[in-house]
Formats: C-alpha cells, structure tokens, sequence
C-alpha cells in the first residue's frame, strides 16, 4: 500500500491534532461583514478573510484551525499532511472547491488543505452542513477557495525565516485597466523541519522510557505559481485562474515509528474558465475546469509499507457546470426564484509502479452527471426566506479486467453505476433589520451523502482491496440558531464599532459508513458497518473597537457515539473528536504597532474506536507585534508559536513543534502608495 492511500485512510478514520495560527496583523482597520448571501443560504456558514495571513510561516489548514466547527487532523508540523473535518465528519466528507472548481480525487477523496495556494486567496468560505445548490454536500461541509481580485494597481513581496530553517519568499501583484483585471502570485515555502519532541517509544503507560529527539526526514520544499486574468464583455465576467504547485518532502512517519528515507514528491495543475452573465436573461453562470496531479512516492527501504516501493500515480479530471436562475411569479409579493443546476466530470486515474521493473496497472475511471434545482422565496418585505433545494447525481466507474496489482490474480472488469439524491429545506426568519445590522433565526433539514471513492470501490496495490457492492454513506442533518451583523458606529471603550456572531445547535445521524477493516496481515477492505450520531454547539463572535481591538472567539462543542455494527466501538465516542475546542485571537494596533496574541485549546481526545488511547487536553498561545516605517509601505513582524513550548502530539504520535520564531519584513504598494 502506498503512503497516499495510508494517509488518506488514516485521516478519514482516526484521530488528529489541531493546528494553531496566527491572528490578524496585516490588516488596517476592520473586514466587511460575512458576504449577505452566506446569511442567506441554507445551513450555516463563515467567511474567513485570508489577509492577515499573507506572509505569515502557514497554510490554508492554519486558517481553518480558527474556523467555528472545524477541526484540523495535521499529520506533524508545518507543511504536513492536513486533512479537515468538519461537526465531526470523516476528512472525506469535506467538499473542496477553488472559484467553483471541484478539489476532491475521486481515487482518494480527501483533500490535502496544507497544499493549498493561501498568498492567492482572498477569502475562504466554510458551509457547515447544507450547502448551495452548485456544490457537493458529502456530509460534512464545503470549502469554498475564492481567489484574490484586488482593485487598481498594487504589489507586494514578503521575505521571512524562523526556526527549524524555515523559509518563505513571495511576490504578489495585479492591476485593473479599464475591464481587464489581472492578478499572479508566486510563492515559496520551505523547512528543514528539524524540531525537538517527546517521544514515548510507542508507551502511552510508561513515561519512563520516553526520550527528547529530533525529527528527522522531515523537510520540504515547496512553490505554486497562481494567475487570474478577468475581462467584462458585454455586462459578463469572463475570467481564468491557473494555479500550479510543485513540492518535495520527506514523509518521517510517527514519532516514535520514524522512517528516514522516504520521499513524496507532488506535482498539481488546476484551470478554471468562469463566465458569470448576472445581467441577463436567466443570470447564466458557465464553469469550465481542468486539473491533472502526479504524485511520487518512493519507500526503497521498506519503511512505512512493509515492501519496497518506487510508485508514480497520475490522476487526471476535467467538467463543466451550468447554472442559471428563472424568476417565478411571487407569491403574496416579494421575490421567488428557480435556480437550476447541471454538471458533468470525467476522471481517470493511472497508477504505475517502478519496481521490480517499471510498469502501469490498470487504470480506473468515473463519469459523473449532477442535475438539481433550488426554490428561493421570499415573500413581502423579505424578513421570512424558505429554500428548497434537490440534487440527484450519478456516477459510472469502470474498472479493466486483469490483475488488480502485481500477483493478483486476473479479475473480469468492473463496472459500477451509483445514483444519489440529496435534498435540502431550510427557513430564515429576520427578527431585526435595520440601517445598524440584522438578526436572523435560521434552521435547515437536510439528506446528505458521500459516493465511494475509486480506492473503496477497487482497492489499490493490493495494502487495500477493493469491495465492489459498497454503498454511499448518508447522513441525515438538522440544525438551528442565530446570525447576527451589526455595525455600531457609536462605538466606545465597551461597546464594539461592528459586531457579528452566530449560535447554531446541530444533530447528524450518518449510517452505511465506509470503515477500513483489516482482512489479512497486511490488507484490508472497505465495509458499511458503521453509524454514528453527532451533535454540537457552535458559538463565533467578531468584534472591533474605535480604539483598535479587535477580538476573533470560535467555541465548538460536540458529542459524538459510535452506533455502528462491532460490538467493540457499539457506544463509544468517535475518536478524534475532542468534546471541546475553542480559538481566541485578539490584537490591538495602536499608529504603526500592532500586537496580536492567540488561544487555542482542545479538550481531550481519543486516538481509537474503542476509547484506549486518550490524548490529553491542551491549551496553546501565540504572540507577536508588526511594526509599521517607511511611510506604512513596508512591515517588520516578530511572532512566537507555541510560546509554553508544550510537547504536544497530532494524530497517531505525530509530534507538533515546540517553542518557534518567525522573523519577516514585508512591502507593499498600492495606487496610494505611488504605483505607476
């Protein structure tokens, strides 16, 4: 078995660790509220602003680690394996998309977010639950990546270093002439990743063996290329992003199970052509994208896989998506409308191997047709909002006749049709609107669900066989609360100048989980035996004041039980899945100073199904300060992560960093700032 699908599996099953980030220190003075439409559409959902992060030692899984019902399962420190749940799901069941362009393999499933080109995003969107109707809803959630579209002309390059031979180099720039809007970013990112951790010899029970190392085998290299160029043609938005990345790493395996040789190198291109026409008739919107991955794993030494491996696998996949939206007449007034939805892909994934001498195996394919439609009404003056929305989806896979790995013997091909239906009924009711802000009781019912991957379905390498009669997972959802949004322009030393906050209550039942069952030494198999129930609480609140504080809180509380058929995990809590997790960030900018601090904390954890393997709980603390000069066009910034140095483990003793600093000074200029 390979060290992508031993990832991926491990991510979507066990246990992991959050990750801490670092708060707001770029941005002057406060962010607009959530986009209205996030208010608006069915569940519930936040936008984070991705500013305060350009230049800044992280990844796009930093970013979601603040996120409200979100939990980060990073496999080590910074530049590893981060795969992310959210209220509790399995990491597949986590949508990706980059401006409407779908992330997920259908191989593997699970998205790498640690990958993803942060320095060109503006803004990331994270639908909790239910989501719009363009989108997949597995069970889980959708992240949404939006690209960077600044206005005017502007640049920008960032220069930094910190501990463990961290480096990070990045240039930014774009312009607007006329309706022609350009944008390219390109960055680099890189870390011997030589820190100190505990390591327990594999002994949770007996700390008298444990001993300080070093982490070996666990540096990276890392560069992505990002460009959009968008033009307005007779009241349409034309645009095309590309986004290219290219990374080398080590793949150390856990802290006390170390592998000092194997290498993983990944190669990504993603194209995405948007043609938005919201003026006319219908507001079409047509999506048109290509992506292609290769990823490269070599274990010579037969560390992480019991068996010498030199693979190279290619992953191809393109579609396209057609939306439009045709007005009704309106009942009793107010506005009704009919969004519909059609989308096709086609996938093909190549798997070839190197040794014993090289050699391409069969190769897997999945079509996939999605049609829906989603009644919008509003009636009246809009207070009151009900959204029905429906979504049936097919997929076809195909897999040849023969061998599935080496040694195997031939199998007849395979072919296998899945249909799904998702369906979604949510109401908003506006208890305030007014100039100042809103406040709305939102509450939404959904059916879910997530299509087998190709791994599931027919395995890979022989580590994972595959089962063919493996059924999609469902999950039943429900959820309510409140969104609010004021903007306070009164502000004083307590009362906040803008304020946003939401409290939503949450209940899934998912049933037909696909679990990993060993079914040799070396092997296993994908079976639908498992259930679960999962609720929660959810509290965000932003804040700014006058003076210049700002506040960041995202509180999640969830209980989980394993309702599945083994006796052995029957009524157990899902591990994984700490009971409590809360970010605090704060900061306070006082002329060209800022200082920012944050808190993160996890309650404890347990690393298996049948509860044996706690994780204790953990409270971790940032700092920093930024220092304006040169007339506000450039910025030093000292930060310090982990300031307690706490040894902490992510998932299955994949050890976090201690105590680090980052040093970095930045420049940019804008059209204020002088660019011609």
């Amino acid at each position: 078995m390979s060290v992508i699908p031993a990832f991926v599996m491990l991510a979507t099953l066990a246990s992991g660790d959050s990750v801490v980030t670092l708060p707001v220190v770029d941005v002057k003075g406060v962010r607009a509220f959530d986009d209205p439409a996030l208010r608006r559409a069915p569940g519930f959902a936040r936008a984070y602003d991705v500013a305060p992060a350009y230049g800044r030692l992280g990844t796009v899984s930093d970013l979601l680690a603040r996120g409200v019902g979100v939990h980060v399962r990073q496999f080590g420190g910074l530049g590893s394996f981060s795969a992310v749940s959210i209220r509790g799901s399995s990491s597949a069941q986590v949508a990706y998309y980059l401006d409407g362009a779908p992330l997920n393999q259908a191989q593997y499933g699970v998205v790498n977010a640690a990958d993803l080109p942060i320095e060109a995003l503006a803004r990331v969107e994270v639908y909790r639950g239910s989501a719009p109707l363009a989108f997949d809803a597995p069970g889980g959630g959708v992240v949404a990546l939006v690209t960077r579209d600044d206005p005017g002309k502007w640049g920008r390059a960032d220069l930094g270093g910190g501990s463990f031979g961290t480096r990070k180099m990045d240039a930014a720039g774009g312009l607007t002439h006329g309706k022609t809007t350009l944008m390219a970013v390109v960055q680099g990112l890189s870390s011997d990743g030589d820190f100190a951790y505990l390591d327990d010899n594999a002994t949770l029970a007996n700390p008298g063996d444990d001993t300080l190392r070093t982490r070996a085998n666990n540096a990276f290299d890392s560069w992505s290329v990002t460009a959009r160029v968008a033009q307005d043609v007779n009241g349409a938005r034309i645009s095309l992003t590309h986004d290219r990345l290219g990374k080398h790493q080590g793949v150390p395996g856990t802290g006390s199970n170390t592998a000092l040789y194997a290498r993983l190198t990944t190669d990504r291109d993603v194209t995405v052509l948007r043609v938005v026409a919201e003026r006319a008739l219908l507001a079409p919107v047509m999506s048109l994208w290509y992506a292609r991955q290769r990823d490269q794993f070599i274990d010579l030494a037969r560390e992480l896989t019991g068996s010498r491996q030199d693979n190279d696998d290619h992953t191809t996949r393109y579609g396209a998506r057609a939306e439009a939206a045709l007005p009704l007449p309106g009942r009793s007034g107010g506005v009704h409308q009919l969004a519909l939805l059609g989308e096709a892909r086609r996938e093909r994934y190549t798997p070839k191997i190197n040794l014993p001498a090289p050699r391409v195996l069969a190769t897997s394919e999945r079509e996939f047709v999605a049609f829906g439609a989603e009644d919008r009404w509003s009636p009246g003056r809009g207070r009151f909002g009900l959204t029905t929305q429906a979504r049936h989806e097919v997929t076809f896979d195909a897999f040849p006749a023969g061998p599935a790995y080496p040694g195997a013997l031939p199998s007849p091909a395979a072919y296998r049709t899945i249909p799904f239906t998702r369906w979604t009924v949510a109401a908003r009711y506006e208890l305030q609107r007014s100039k100042a802000g809103s406040l709305a009781f939102k509450t939404s019912v959904a059916q879910l669900g997530r299509t087998p991957t190709l791994e599931e379905l027919f395995g890979n390498r022989g580590g994972v066989h595959g089962n063919r009669d493996a059924r999609p997972e469902r999950v039943f959802t429900r959820d309510a609360g409140f969104v609010g949004a004021w903007g306070l322009r009164a502000g004083g030393v307590l009362k906040p100048s803008s304020l946003e906050a939401q409290l939503s209550a949450y209940r899934s039942d998912a049933d037909d989980l696909l679990v990993f069952l060993q079914n040799s030494a070396q092997t296993s198999v994908a079976q639908n035996i498992a259930a679960a129930r999962l609720e929660g609480l959810e509290l965000s609140v932003r804040a700014a004041w006058a003076a210049g504080l700002g506040a960041d809180l995202a509180w999640t509380r969830q209980w989980t039980k394993d309702l599945g058929q083994v006796a052995y995990w029957r009524g157990k809590e899902l591990p994984g899945r700490p009971h409590d997790e809360i970010s605090l960030g704060l900061s306070l900018e006082r002329g060209p100073v800022r200082t920012f601090g944050e808190l993160h904390a996890v309650s404890s954890f347990y690393l298996d199904r049948y509860n044996q393997t706690p994780v204790p709980a953990r409270g971790l603390v940032d700092l920093g300060a930024s220092c304006a000069f040169a007339r506000g066009t450039s910025d030093f910034v000292l930060e310090c992560r982990n300031v307690g140095d706490a040894r902490a483990q992510d998932f299955g003793g994949y050890p976090l960093p201690g105590r680090s600093w980052a040093l970095g000074i930045r420049f940019h200029v804008d059209r204020k700032a002088g660019l011609p």
